[in-house]
């Protein structure tokens, strides 16, 4: 019979800060974990298929990026861990930040699918320009029309950079 490990991500998880300490060394400039007992120095966690990196620790998967939160303040993130930078494979502790799940989001840098115009944020006016606007907070901000797509996604571009320092309510926050 075979176990399966299972992803922890809940603030609860039975992982301390000081267990987490005996286990693992964290570089909090590099965001690199090292073992400390088996596989000694050797660098801790595989990559998800979501892209962020995971460590097994005690018969359990956790997230780097909470690992690096529980490692650096002694306590288990309350919400949700944002890498400021949007790039989730990079874990030093100056790329970390608490956020809410909208503030989380300004990280989708990419347009859906259903985007006509292949630029986030902006969209086809009747006229044969583009249209910039962003939502935060549910609520949407209109940015203006632009002769030129490239244009208008500068605009939401730099919205979308002010929106993201804003801040999270956290240590990062602006």
């Amino acid at each position: 019979m075979t176990t399966r490990s299972v992803l922890v991500t809940s603030p609860r998880a039975a992982l301390t800060a000081s267990r987490l300490r005996e286990l693992l060394d964290y570089d909090p400039v590099t965001g690199v974990f090292r073992h400390r007992r088996q596989y000694v120095g050797q660098v801790a966690g595989s990559m998800s298929t979501r892209g962020y990196l995971r460590i097994y620790v005690d018969q359990k998967d956790y997230y780097a990026h909470r690992l690096a939160w529980l490692f650096m303040t002694g306590e288990w993130p309350v919400g949700q861990i944002d890498h400021v930078d949007g790039e989730k494979r990079k874990n030093s502790f100056a790329n970390l930040r608490e956020a809410t799940p909208a503030q989380n989001q300004q990280n989708i840098w990419r347009p859906s699918i259903r985007n006509a115009t292949g630029y986030r944020g902006v969209s086809l006016h009747e006229s044969g320009s583009f249209v910039a606007q962003i939502s935060t907070n549910g609520r949407r901000r209109y940015l203006g029309i632009f002769a030129t797509v490239e244009a208008a996604s500068e605009a939401y571009m730099e919205a979308k950079r002010q929106e993201h320092t804003r801040g999270a309510g956290s240590r990062h926050a602006n």
